[in-house]
């Protein structure tokens, strides 16, 4: 989705002055420098990244997997008819022998 992408740039935009104020010597007015400026920075990067992985595996989603190549076999060998394996057919018939006689 696209509101992914949009809410990574706005956490960008609010990590990387954050960090840059605190991890260089870079003035930036209205930026607070210190412990809590540094760690709202760094949520703030890694709530982009999480925005923007979440971007990149929907995106990869959307994409059609491409045609499987179907491959035929020309000399494929042909299967002979064997009656011993013909499970469908009736078997021999056999005589019923009364062993009371």
């Amino acid at each position: 989705m696209r509101l992914n992408l949009i809410l990574c740039f706005i956490w960008l935009l609010i990590a990387v002055p954050l960090l840059l104020a605190n991890l260089t010597p870079l003035q930036i007015p209205d930026v607070p420098v210190g412990r809590e400026g540094l760690l709202v920075g760094g949520l703030a990067a890694l709530l982009a990244l999480y925005n923007l992985a979440r971007w990149y595996a929907s995106r990869s989603r959307r994409t059609p997997p491409p045609p499987a190549t179907t491959k035929r076999r020309l000399d494929a060998p042909r299967l002979e008819y064997n009656p011993q394996f013909d499970f469908n057919r009736p078997g021999p018939k056999t005589l019923k022998i009364d062993e009371d006689e």
